[in-house]
């Protein structure tokens, strides 16, 4: 039996099988608008928990790197956005312990006091060499 009878063969039993569903054991038609055969069921609303459980890496489809310009080690973060939490513009996503930078910023502007009183000491100094000379 060759390749194209088979084939043949196959598509005759295909239709003979098709035919037979359709004139045997198909369901009637229902006109449309019509109420009688139709099997009905009582519709409740309920909710669906779907859960996934599963082992592997989570990756983000939409992701955007945030770094800091602070440099050094002195920034301690208090408090961090939730990973993979939506975060509008403008929204927090670090906040960082304020009393390392308050700190240097006292210290550098007693330094720059101190310098500012050294330059008006010299140029004290400075005039009245002038006077002298």
């Amino acid at each position: 039996m060759g390749s194209k009878s088979v084939l043949f063969t196959g598509l005759i039993l295909s239709i003979v099988s098709l035919t037979g569903y359709f004139l045997f054991a198909a369901p009637e038609t229902v006109e449309v608008g019509s109420q009688e055969n139709l099997p009905l069921t009582e519709v409740k609303n309920r909710n669906i928990v779907i859960k996934v459980r599963t082992l592997g890496t989570l990756e983000a489809q939409n992701s955007h790197m945030v770094s800091s310009e602070i440099k050094g080690t002195g920034a301690k973060i208090i408090y961090l956005a939730p990973n993979g939490k939506f975060v509008a513009g403008g929204e927090i996503l670090v906040r960082f312990d304020p009393k390392p930078f308050e700190d240097s910023i006292e210290e550098l502007s007693n330094k720059l006091e101190s310098l500012a009183a050294a330059v008006r000491a010299t140029r004290q100094l400075v005039e009245w060499e002038k006077k002298e000379a």
